[in-house]
């Protein structure tokens, strides 16, 4: 007889050996950079790692945590920005290691830490069997949509849904007493959600939607409990404000500036799931929009839609088919009738690609597939009615028609993981089949279907990743930056074919004036289009826009040299010809073509007239740190520098307080006569205040706390 202290050892230590296969296909190329195959850009290396190399330069460098950043589009609120994840502690291992194995290995472990919030989850709160967690453990660090996104280098993302089964675990339970007090104690989940927040704010909007939806099941299963749950949800949404209050505030006030405030219908719902995607739940999608990635897998399907023909399981477990259903009708966006009216809340209108919704269709498919293991095991020996045998001898149809399919396709590889998927859902239904019909094999089958599940998901995720070496990564356009970066000055690039990335910029220390950000300043983005000669038409995450191939689709446009000059664009560098006069070609290095702006002004200079750069312009010497630019400057006149105006910038001269001039998209202010010592400091105000409010929060609770008995 086995004593109940060991059979918890090797339960725990067959969660952490199957958490650690079914996130093999990471830590197996752990010294690799992943992007999706053939691939050319990747969120991690576009945004994520240079901005961790950023933060770690500035405080090496200037010895000061970096609230603003010049590498890209001429300085942007870096500390405001939600991916420059420098508010989320577990990121400071990618900054102090800005490395490939860095990112890998914190997904890795946020894999880990989200497949034991699963097991926790369902065995020790919801009470189920151990069997059941350790599948849904194992699946939920195999998703294959998770593996997909971050193959595109959505690092944040996956950072951030590792929490969500925690909050599923810290709400209380039925036997738990509910005494919601907004300065009593900190709630459990609203400190879930905060963190979740401080990893990537998009998915916080999820997760607390999924919140308010487990909490309306309890509603409906005790009319009085429920309504109590749903207070103690509004006080814990409420702690998680504050808590989170930090990053939210500065994060409004840059929303509140930038391009995003502006989303139209048709920005919100551009990403949405296509109605032919719904074919994700059988097959394994393997486009480039990670966001499509529906697959569950085969076992999780088969069993998940088994739970169906057991009535006492459907009441038990209702709540988690309305978040398959309303996540799925999400994603699919403006193909839902009347859906697209959603763009015009508040709130709503500031998210883009409704499609992300489908992680929760996964999530809860896993906990749906827990749900049926652990009735059937409870429940053993029983029959099957008829409508279970209809089910499982459908989806094994549906897959041998898959699989058939594929082997008489021509088209290539994709087919073969078709084929793989098919033949794993043909075996998974026909294995759940005898298993009631053969009690004694109970056992070895489900041993079986687990290991078929992180067979299906391994090879799917396999699939999803394309390796590629940090010597491979930074030798993009690393050429050209070496020669810029050996040029005196301090100036900035402008290409319109996305010629230098921004990795390689930050590793040679250039500064662009373009770039990737989903928050851009609206003021800049509307100076740059004129400047890039590319018109803004609709949101765009780049400036400038890229709206076909990258290299190419902006071939036709027509820089205007004097605005690129304003930003201080010395050089510009293009993967084809650029015939604009004004410009100096200077040299090509492999594809890119680099060309001299001779008229490129400086960083800052001193103009008579109140009209942007009309005049004799006077160049003026700087000295720039991240958070404060000092310059010495005679007048009378307006000293203009060549840096973005941003509401949290003050300047002073001569030591005092002075009104910064309306010259936009620049920092500008008015000179008198005679030698002037100005000083431009990044203030947050944002950032204090919402460190003000968290603390005093943090005080109130603890005293309450302390006084309570």
């Amino acid at each position: 007889m086995i004593k109940a202290g060991s059979a918890a050892r090797f339960q725990h230590f067959l969660l952490a050996g199957s958490l650690l296969l079914a996130a093999s296909p990471i830590w197996s190329q752990l010294l690799y950079f992943l992007y999706q195959p053939e691939a050319q850009f990747s969120d991690l290396t576009i945004s994520h790692l240079p901005n961790a190399m950023y933060l770690q330069r500035a405080l090496r460098e200037y010895g000061q945590f970096p609230f603003w950043s010049p590498a890209i589009l001429s300085g942007y609120p870096f500390s405001s920005s939600p991916l420059s994840g420098a508010l989320y502690p577990p990121n400071w291992l990618a900054v102090i290691f800005p490395t490939a194995w860095a990112f890998n290995l914190l997904v890795v472990s946020h894999l880990f830490f989200g497949g034991v919030g699963m097991f926790v989850f369902l065995v020790h709160r919801a009470g189920l069997r151990p069997e059941a967690g350790i599948l849904a453990g194992a699946a939920f660090a195999g998703m294959p949509a998770l593996h997909g996104h971050y193959a595109a280098g959505h690092f944040t993302l996956i950072c951030a849904i590792a929490w969500l089964p925690w909050l599923f675990a810290s709400r209380p339970d039925r036997t738990t007493s509910i005494q919601p007090n907004f300065f009593r104690a900190l709630s459990r989940p609203a400190i879930c959600l905060a963190v979740i927040f401080y990893a990537d704010p998009r998915w916080a909007f999820y997760s607390a939607l999924t919140w308010l939806v487990l909490d309306a099941g309890e509603l409906r299963a005790d009319r009085l409990r429920g309504l109590r749950h749903i207070r103690g949800t509004v006080i814990g949404l409420a702690q998680a404000a504050i808590l989170t209050a930090p990053a939210a505030l500065p994060l409004a006030t840059l929303v509140g500036w930038s391009t995003r405030q502006n989303l139209a219908a048709q920005d919100v719902f551009q990403f949405s799931l296509p109605p032919a995607g719904l074919l994700g739940v059988f097959i394994p999608n393997f486009a480039r929009m990670a966001e499509w990635v529906l697959y569950p897998g085969a076992v999780i399907i088969v069993v998940c839609l088994l739970g169906l023909v057991f009535s006492d399981l459907r009441r038990r477990s209702k709540v988690w088919w309305w978040l398959v259903a309303g996540s799925l009708l999400f994603a699919l966006g403006d193909s839902v009738p009347f859906l697209d009216s959603l763009s015009l809340l508040p709130g709503f209108n500031l998210l883009r690609v409704p499609a992300r919704a489908l992680l929760l269709t996964d999530l809860a498919f896993i906990v749906l597939a827990a749900y049926t293991v652990d009735h059937v095991l409870r429940n053993y020996p029983m029959p099957l009615n008829r409508a279970g045998r209809l089910i499982l001898v459908g989806l094994a149809s549906v897959w041998l028609s898959l699989v058939l399919v594929a082997l008489r396709s021509t088209r290539g590889l994709p087919d073969a993981e078709i084929l793989l998927a098919g033949s794993i859902g043909v075996l998974a239904a026909l294995l759940t089949l005898i298993a009631f019909y053969r009690p004694r094999l109970q056992t070895r089958i489900l041993l079986t279907l687990f290991l078929l599940s992180i067979v299906d998901s391994g090879s799917v995720n396999f699939r999803f990743y394309q390796p590629r070496s940090e010597e491979q990564v930074f030798a993009e356009g690393a050429e050209a930056a070496a020669w810029l970066a050996s040029q005196p000055g301090r100036f900035r690039i402008y290409s319109p074919s996305y010629s230098l990335p921004q990795h390689t910029g930050e590793q040679y220390r250039l500064e662009q004036t373009g770039g990737v950000e989903p928050l851009q300043l609206e003021r800049y983005a509307v100076f740059f289009s004129l400047a890039s000669g590319v018109p803004a038409d609709g949101y765009s995450v780049s400036l400038p826009p890229y709206r076909g191939e990258v290299v190419s689709t902006n071939a036709a446009a027509r820089p205007e040299v004097a605005r690129l000059s304003l930003l201080n664009a010395r050089y510009l560098l293009s993967d084809f010809d650029l015939h604009i006069p004004g410009l100096d070609y200077v040299d090509q290095m492999g594809p890119t073509r680099i060309y001299a702006n001779p008229s490129a002004i400086g960083e800052a200079w001193i103009q008579v007239d109140r009209l942007l750069g009309q005049g004799d312009l006077a160049p003026v010497p700087i000295h720039w740190t991240p958070n404060r630019v000092e310059i010495q400057a005679d007048g009378p006149g307006i000293l203009v520098l060549s840096e973005i105006a941003y509401p949290e910038w003050r300047v002073t001269v001569d030591g005092r307080p002075s009104t910064p001039l309306q010259m936009e998209p620049f920092r500008a202010v008015e000179l008198e006569a005679g030698s002037h010592q100005v000083v431009w400091e990044y203030q947050p105000r944002s950032l204090w205040i919402g460190l003000v409010l968290l603390v005093t929060f943090l005080v109130i609770v603890l005293r309450q706390r302390e006084g309570s008995p």
